[in-house]
């Protein structure tokens, strides 16, 4: 939940939910950058950024199903 205190230049805002999947495209990719806006209900105002996030290892889109829904590795 975004509060007034998390549009205030410099303060940090992080969130211990999992909200966004970033995919990159390239198997071999160390980092993706990432782009974003925020507007404020009301404001014609628009916030950009940019980071660069590293990447995790490379994980099968099958296993994975395989051991979320089907409780097999």
């Amino acid at each position: 939940m975004l509060t007034p205190e998390s549009f205030r230049p410099n303060v940090p805002w992080t969130s211990d939910q999992d909200d966004y999947v970033i995919i990159a495209r390239d198997p071999q990719a160390s980092s993706v950058e990432v782009s974003w806006e925020l507007t404020e209900d009301g404001n014609d105002a628009v916030t950009s950024g940019e980071l660069r996030v590293p990447t995790e290892p490379l994980v099968d889109a099958a296993d994975l199903f395989k051991s979320v829904f089907l409780g097999k590795d």
